[in-house]
């Protein structure tokens, strides 16, 4: 069992609502997450994932249009906690802070969120686009976040400030996508 949590791959119906971890290199399902019950906008790991093995320990984290972000971790099909304040707008991305405590979601109300995933509570509600965010990265210091909007612009944040402190412009549609290079 040791090598399935080393070896996992993550996959979302759009949907269903429901996640499927499968075991590579074979592709055998694994389990099949139930939570969602309208279309899952994304799943993703926490960094250390594969390295905790607590019953409690948060290993991944999907967000649905429905407003519904849950945390899971790699034993049940059941999600340990769900972080409620969406509702009633879509969530289209989560992702993970470097440090694994935190967690960015990008939300359907022209804002973005920052949860405190030890004690389950929204420490940042930012706002500043005029339509939805759609995607956000993290640099990998964890110091700067940035953000991808509908409205066609990108932001950089600085998280110990929580203010814009770079403005994106110039993009002709919205900004579905938004990286920063892993060297920062």
């Amino acid at each position: 069992m040791c090598l399935l949590i080393f070896f996992i791959l993550a996959s979302e119906s759009r949907k269903s609502g429901l996640c499927k971890l499968w075991s590579v290199p074979d592709c055998e399902l694994i389990r099949t997450l139930r939570g969602h019950n309208c279309n899952v906008g994304s799943i993703v790991f926490h960094p250390q994932a594969t390295l905790t093995q607590s019953d409690t320990a948060v290993n991944m984290a999907s967000c649905s249009t429905d407003g519904t972000v849950k945390l899971w971790d790699l034993k049940s099909d059941e999600p340990i906690a769900d972080l409620e304040g969406h509702a009633p707008h879509r969530v289209s991305r989560c992702i993970f802070h470097p440090s694994g405590r935190f967690l960015a979601t990008c939300v359907f109300d022209n804002s973005w969120r920052l949860w405190d995933l030890e004690v389950q509570e929204e420490i940042l509600h930012q706002e500043g686009h005029s339509k939805p965010v759609y995607d956000a990265s993290f640099q990998c210091d964890g110091s700067l976040i940035a953000t991808g909007g509908m409205d066609s612009f990108g932001r950089v944040w600085d998280l110990r400030t929580g203010r814009c402190i770079w403005f994106l412009n110039g993009h002709q549609n919205s900004v579905l996508t938004i990286c920063f290079s892993p060297n920062g």
